[in-house]
């Protein structure tokens, strides 16, 4: 019976070091100095490093909309970003060149 009880406490302990997986989402923040995006409720999101993460991480200071996969991993929320937009940064216009 005890050795029911070992492996019933292996088993638990490997579920709790397991990361939720909260799924895709899109965020609205802003990124600070530790390459984090920062929402407007305070919740704070790791940016995983990745070619489109890597993109947000360097904005520093500026607002962002995320869409990417939201997981848990030992009470850090970590978002691997998959697009983000500027909101309000739509590309200039182009002017017509005068030959």
């Amino acid at each position: 019976m005890k050795r029911l009880g070992k492996i019933a406490m292996i088993v638990l302990g490997f579920l709790v070091a397991l990361p939720v997986y909260a799924g895709t989402v899109t965020l609205v923040g802003t990124v600070n100095e530790e390459f984090q995006l920062v929402t407007p409720s305070g919740q704070v999101y790791e940016i995983a490093a990745t070619a489109e993460g890597d993109e947000v991480a360097m904005l520093t200071g500026t607002q962002v909309k995320v869409t990417g996969e939201v997981e848990e991993v030992d009470g850090d929320m970590i978002i691997t970003v998959t697009g983000f937009d500027i909101p309000g940064d739509a590309a200039p216009e182009q002017e017509d060149e005068e030959y």
